[in-house]
């Protein structure tokens, strides 16, 4: 601009040889200086103004451009007479009213419309509001576009217009929330230091059974009198008044049995508002009591256990039997004490190790047989076998024993001295029937009537002789008979006292309670 109005200016005071006339400079040149003066603070205005200002010709092409344009447009000012308005307006843009501002100038003062333009090289879009007027560049018809950047004005209404949209998205899934949640809401206001219901959701409706619309506009002590000598009132109010948050449980019960139980959390929603949140947990509270039933149950039982725990380790401990716990590996898991009075050994010395060590050689195989049938979960009764003590001698032991999988629980018993007697009974016995063949030899070989009663006069036992007299063939015939059941009784009763009858007697005596005669 300055090179052009220097030349012009020639021109006009009759400087140079394109002068259009000779002048009287010294007149002239304050007038210049004032003009200049003026295109000088006018260039810096134009340069400094916050919008952008563009001269374009009727062709489009841009004459002029002010900082503010050239840095919208990402321009320089070596090349910016080198666009077009076209150049600089985003493909998005409706050109048709472009084309009528171009096609008549005259007639053109448009203000305030928006444009989209296009800044260069990054082809970025940039919405603007512009304002045209007509006016002459060097005589020649052309435009003043005053140009607006709204890029930020734009960004701002869309974040208002995203905002708005957020909050709307927002308030319907708040009003969803509340319309679909399983948690009931009563919604307080406090007017003239009253707490006024003003709303509930469907779900407050459905959990405590009544119709919550009836409530609306009344105060809560009006809705419902039975909170009126509570601390609800006075917990709500405050939630509502000082944004203060209370949480509690309303639990009712019916004959020590819970019929009803809410959670409810009150809490400040705006400056003098507030919400009560309840959540029936009626099932939970009702869980939880039959856990602690539960758990004390549990604690109950597990004393019970202890204690017989207790019982039975006493028992273990002080029982005169044999206890043990063995596997089926033949090793000694655990025993009572009552194997050191038997054996002699601690039960260090004896748990851990293999109980076959300790038996006798001779009952070694038969006691192999018995645990196989133990490994085959086969339980065993009085079986015995003999265990070596710590002194060298040997016990007998009896046995009672139960598998379960590879354990065998087994209770013992030392019958050493019940052996001996058994071997003493044993050896009596057969001293008695030796001394009985021999008898009975004597007997049957003796010449005259042989036999023996019992001091009841019963037979005990008689020769071949006599019971052939009797007219029987066995003694087992006359066994446990008196006199009377075989001879008549006039003879029996001669008989009986043992008194001379028909038959030869030698002698008779009376030896413990049996009595012989011949």
């Amino acid at each position: 601009m300055e090179k052009d109005w220097k030349s012009y200016r020639d021109k006009i005071i009759g400087l140079g040889e394109f002068s259009l006339h000779k002048s009287y400079y010294p007149e002239l040149q304050d007038n210049i200086d004032i003009l200049e003066s003026s295109q000088k603070n006018l260039q810096f205005l134009i340069d400094n103004i916050s919008d952008a200002i563009i001269i374009y010709d009727v062709m489009g092409k841009i004459l002029y451009a002010n900082k503010k344009a050239l840095l919208i447009y990402n321009l320089n000012e070596t090349d910016y007479k080198t666009f077009t308005i076209l150049d600089i307006t985003s493909p998005r843009q409706d050109l048709s009213r472009l084309n009528s501002i171009l096609s008549d100038f005259s007639n053109i003062s448009i203000h305030a419309f928006e444009w989209i333009g296009i800044q260069q090289k990054t082809n970025i879009d940039l919405p603007l509001q512009i304002s045209l007027s007509p006016t002459q560049w060097y005589s020649k018809p052309a435009m003043v576009a005053v140009i607006r950047d709204f890029s930020e004005r734009k960004k701002f209404e869309q974040e208002l217009i995203a905002a708005k949209e957020k909050a709307e998205e927002s308030e319907n899934l708040y009003r969803k929330m509340n319309e679909n949640s399983p948690l009931g809401m009563h919604f307080y206001r406090l007017e003239n230091n009253q707490l006024v219901f003003t709303a509930a959701n469907p779900a407050a409706s459905v959990l405590l059974k009544v119709d919550n619309s009836q409530f609306i506009g009344k105060t809560i002590e009006e809705a419902f009198p039975t909170l009126a000598q509570t601390e609800v009132p006075f917990r709500y109010r405050n939630a509502a008044e000082n944004g203060i948050s209370w949480i509690t449980e309303q639990i009712n019960y019916n004959d020590n049995r819970i019929v009803g139980a809410f959670e409810v959390r009150a809490f400040q929603t705006t400056q003098g508002n507030m919400v009560a949140i309840f959540n029936d947990i009626t099932e939970r509270k009702c869980i939880e009591l039959e856990l602690i039933a539960a758990k004390e149950k549990a604690e109950a039982n597990e004393k019970k256990i202890k204690e017989q725990n207790e019982e039975i380790e006493n028992f273990f401990s002080y029982t005169i039997d044999l206890l043990c716990i063995a596997n089926t590996e033949g090793y000694f898991i655990r025993l009572n004490k009552e194997w050191e009075n038997s054996l002699g050994y601690s039960i260090a010395e004896l748990e851990g190790k293999k109980f076959l060590d300790f038996v006798h050689p001779d009952d070694l195989e038969a006691t192999l047989q018995k645990i196989s049938q133990l490994d085959n979960q086969i339980k065993l009764i009085n079986f015995t076998n003999r265990y070596r003590c710590k002194d060298g001698s040997y016990k007998w032991i009896e046995w009672k024993s139960y598998p379960n999988g590879d354990k065998i629980y087994a209770a013992a018993r030392d019958i050493t001295a019940k052996k001996m007697i058994e071997n003493d009974l044993i050896a009596a016995k057969e001293k008695a029937e030796e001394s009985e063949i021999f008898l009975t030899a004597i007997i049957e070989n003796l010449p005259g009537l042989i036999w023996m009663k019992d001091i009841n006069g019963k037979f005990q036992k008689v020769n071949s002789k006599y019971l052939n007299s009797c007219g029987l063939n066995k003694p087992e015939q006359l066994y446990e008979k008196t006199d009377f059941d075989i001879w008549p009784k006039e003879l029996a009763e001669t008989a009986y006292p043992l008194r001379s009858f028909s038959f030869f007697i030698i002698s008779f005596n009376v030896l413990g309670d049996v009595a012989t005669a011949c």
